[in-house]
């Protein structure tokens, strides 16, 4: 069985966990609009 994981689009409002903060920054989960074209959603790049 696969899961296919919800892809964000372009206009939504996601919830980020932005940690590590830097600094003093308070760590939180944070509200994010998503910006770019809904494609670039589709591909295949990971951020860690």
């Amino acid at each position: 069985m696969s899961i296919n994981p919800e892809l964000p689009k372009r206009g939504e409002i996601w919830l980020v966990n932005f940690d590590p903060t830097v600094g003093a920054e308070i760590k939180k989960v944070r509200p994010a609009v998503v910006i770019s074209s809904d494609s670039v959603g589709k591909l295949p790049i990971k951020l860690k």
